[in-house]
């Protein structure tokens, strides 16, 4: 079982094609993935940001989604709210 990390980027000049795998950078650790994910919030033209694991091919859960509001950055898994 591969797992893989996928981190999508969406800024307020992204196309609808944003979050679709071909659009990805790829990493071959969570923590490589998530400090890219964190670090792509430093352009203040960055909106969301989604992390997606995949695991041989699928993706094996719901995204993390990092999302700018009202200047800060909330990370949502679903609908949930983890932290502000």
């Amino acid at each position: 079982m591969k797992k893989e990390y996928a981190v999508n980027i969406e800024s307020v000049n992204s196309d609808s094609d944003w979050n679709t795998a071909d659009m990805a950078d790829w990493y071959d650790s969570y923590d490589e993935a998530y400090d890219a994910a964190e670090k792509a919030f430093s352009d203040p033209d960055v909106m969301e940001v989604r992390l997606n694991i995949w695991e041989d091919g699928e993706i094996e859960d719901t995204p993390l989604r990092m999302v700018r509001e009202d200047g800060n950055i909330r990370h949502y898994k679903g609908e949930t709210v983890l932290w502000l």
